[in-house]
């Protein structure tokens, strides 16, 4: 990235003005603080370097700091503690691609809270100084200039306090207070464009949902607003990004799937890049020298109908590293020259369709494509028909639904023959060849790392008696990353792990299928989680989180949280199956012992027709709890206890 030093950023800035006529807006409170021993705020400054987005917060003196991630709708939350804040709720607009807006007042008497609301989603750093606390995340995003560092501050007040996080409403999951959908301040979704007319489809018969034993049912939760129309993928002018001044990627604006990397001279002759098909990844290492300010990996979204992104890292000062991150299986031809590397990509699947496969979980994505709404109840825009026992499956829906193009591929893995899409007289038809009897869970969603919308065909293989399928949900994953923890570590990570640990631990269990709901890091709808353990037939679902609460940093401990429901003493019950579960995990792991709840808000319990529950394994804001979470041996220890509670159930259920 290029980094400037300007001498004199006043003279910078006023010569902005001038020459643009763009206001320069800074804000320092001279307002009364309740409190004389609370510290002051003397202003709040946003700016942007290099692709670098940074909130400077100028503080006289503060407290404690903690920070965590939100998602539906993504925002990024930062308490400070020791420090007050004029009354009311405040706002500076931002409008880039990453960040919408900063949001900030009094959380409560002696904590100040931000709040960013994200338009994608992306990674935070908080830097605390001596007089300052920096927010940053690096977005790199097109049309934002480098060099410019203007305060642009405004700021309007607001009767409300500003959102405070539900700590009974867990990550991912539906807010425990029924109040909560109806809060202000929330980010609005995506505007609603409005959708054309569908073709009259069938209405799926909507399948009973058990009701919670002394509670009201639930009502149904709002659905959120969706673009019909997906949005363009790729921006018309040319992606150049600069990582420094003699270091630069431009990608082709006339196809998308042709990038340039321009390398200081002999550095490119000399680059090595690896190709990983498994991780659709292609990657260049480059000799460079160190590049000031840049650590871990820096993402730029490029979203071509074959490239997801750039990454940019350097793991030793000797080199750079450049990745790309690819939606399918692609050809690749390489052309060195002393200066430049260009890498053409060529899509070897289906035009804007991708396939996934590994271990019970297969699914096809279309790209810019939804042919259904997102919500409990989702409208459908498609016909679904079948033949061969229900080995084939034929998808059928208005092609202004989809820009999916025509194509074929022999898939000829262990579940699928075959995937093909034809498009004709305004329709568009996929057709899905399997070696047995199978299921399909259609759901549409929204990606904001990618700004656009996209439908998942999952492949599922129904328990056939007497085999019995226990589905292990890791929670959150891609966009939303549940948690952030004290670490700085996302909850999605650890749930990932204990899930595959937890997988690996049953898998010898005879007559028993293990079936995750995501087996890496992307995102899977909370309904569409529900909806694949109940089209599998499941026996048992189980869910793994992390808990956290910025209010009570010494919260800590281990909870399983259960659906209530009305049934037979002698049932095996989900709250029989959350008791056993928890036992086993005290007695195993020795921390303490929150009990068991009953949550019938939470949708992955509350729309499974299996005993389902959701073991939240520590708490990620308290010292100790992440402390033993980040150890490899605890997480082995978590995964061991529920693995015994599953195989002690399977023999009583």
């Amino acid at each position: 990235m290029i980094k400037k030093r300007i001498k004199s950023p006043l003279l910078y800035i006023l010569f902005i003005i001038c020459a643009l006529g763009l206001p320069a807006r800074a804000y320092a409170d001279e307002a009364a603080y309740a409190g004389q021993a609370l510290s002051r705020v003397k202003s709040v400054r946003y700016s942007v370097s290099g692709g670098v987005e940074t909130f400077t917060v100028n503080i006289e003196r503060y407290g404690d700091v903690g920070s965590f991630f939100l998602a539906e709708p993504a925002r990024f939350v930062v308490d400070v503690k020791g420090v007050r804040l004029p009354d009311g709720q405040h706002t500076m607009e931002v409008g880039s691609n990453c960040i919408q807006r900063v949001r900030y007042g009094n959380f409560d008497a002696q904590t100040a809270r931000f709040v960013i609301d994200l338009s994608i989603s992306s990674e935070f750093t908080v830097k605390k100084g001596k007089g300052y606390i920096k927010i940053e995340t690096f977005s790199g995003a097109a049309g934002v200039d480098p060099i410019i560092s203007v305060p642009v501050f405004s700021i309007s007040s607001a009767s409300q306090a500003i959102e405070k996080n539900d700590p009974n409403a867990d990550a991912g999951t539906a807010p425990s207070n029924p109040a909560a959908s109806q809060r202000p301040l929330r980010t609005p979704r995506p505007t609603r464009i409005p959708r054309p007319t569908p073709t009259p489809t069938p209405a799926r018969q909507a399948t009973p949902r058990r009701t919670p034993q002394g509670t009201p049912p639930a009502s149904p939760e709002p659905t959120p607003e969706m673009p019909a129309t997906p949005p363009p993928i790729m921006p018309k002018e040319e992606i150049r990004l600069d990582i420094a001044s003699d270091l630069r990627i431009i990608v082709s604006a006339k196809d998308g799937n042709t990038l340039t990397v321009m390398t200081p001279k002999g550095a490119a002759s000399k680059a090595v890049v690896t190709e990983s098909k498994e991780a659709l990844r292609i990657s260049a290492d480059i000799p460079y020298q160190e590049i000031p300010g840049l650590s871990g990996v820096k993402v730029f979204h490029i979203n071509s109908d074959v490239i997801k992104s750039v990454g940019i890292s350097q793991p030793e000062l000797k080199f750079v590293r450049i990745s790309f991150e690819i939606r399918n299986r692609v050809g690749v031809k390489l052309s060195k020259a002393e200066s430049q590397l260009v890498f053409k990509l060529t899509n070897l699947f289906i035009p804007n369709v991708g396939y996934y496969k590994n271990g019970e979980r297969a699914f096809l994505t279309l790209y810019k494509t939804a042919i259904t709404t997102i919500g409990e109840q989702p409208e459908r825009f498609y016909e679904l028909s079948q033949s061969g026992g229900g080995a084939a499956w034929t998808v059928s829906f208005d092609s202004k639904y989809s820009l999916a193009e025509a194509g074929s591929a022999d898939i000829d893995d262990d579940l699928v023959k075959s995937v093909s899409i034809k498009r004709e007289k305004g329709g568009t038809k996929l057709s899905i060849t399997a070696k047995r009897k199978v299921k399909l869970v259609i759901f549409t969603k929204y990606i904001p790392d990618y700004n656009l919308t996209e439908t998942t065909v999952s492949i599922v293989r129904p328990a056939e008696f007497p085999e019995r399928i226990v589905v292990i949900d890791a929670g959150h994953g891609g966009h939303d990353t549940g948690a952030v923890a004290l670490s700085g570590k996302f909850e999605k990570d650890f749930n990932i792990d204990i899930a595959l640990k937890l997988k690996e631990r049953l898998s010898q269990q005879k007559d028993v299928r293990i079936f995750l709901t995501r087996d890496g890091d992307y995102f899977v709808d909370l309904y569409e989680r529900a909806q694949l353990a109940n089209e599998l037939n499941a026996t048992l679902f189980v869910s793994i989180h992390a808990n956290a609460s910025t209010d009570n940093p010494d919260a800590n401990g281990i909870e399983t949280l259960y659906f209530p429901m009305a049934a037979d003493e002698n049932a095996f019950t989900a709250k029989k199956f959350a008791e056993l579960t928890q036992r086993n995990l005290i007695n195993q792991l020795k921390t303490t012992d929150r009990g068991i709840k009953d949550r019938p808000n939470l949708i992955v319990l509350r729309r499974t027709d299996m005993p389902a529950i959701l073991v939240e394994t520590a708490f990620v804001t308290n010292a100790g709890d992440i402390t033993n979470l980040s150890r490899s041996a605890y997480r082995k220890s978590v995964a061991k206890a529920v693995a015994d509670s599953v195989q002690q159930a399977l023999k009583i259920y």
